[in-house]
């Protein structure tokens, strides 16, 4: 793995929100990490093929990056755009 994909998923497993590759590259340019967005998504690529992420594709937003790889559904707030993990026993 490369520095610069350590840093990326350290970025998505420290956070408690569902990330885009923007707010992942703004918050590597916070912590002083020289990255270009170009080379965000290419990581982001592998690692959802390498299954150390989960993308998320909502319509008419931006993708977004889950740690979280369990079986779950999520919930988007039609008003913030936020995403929660939603678990199938938490319906019932």
């Amino acid at each position: 793995m490369s520095k610069q994909r350590d840093e990326i998923l350290k970025i998505i497993n420290n956070s408690k929100e569902h990330l885009t590759a923007e707010e992942i590259f703004l918050l590597c340019k916070q912590g002083g990490i020289e990255i270009s967005i170009a080379t965000i998504y290419r990581n982001l690529g592998i690692l959802v093929k390498n299954g150390a992420v989960k993308k998320l594709s909502i319509i008419g937003e931006p993708d977004r990056y889950d740690k979280n790889l369990t079986m779950h559904e999520h919930f988007v707030c039609s008003r913030c755009k936020k995403v929660i993990d939603i678990h199938i026993d938490d319906l019932k």
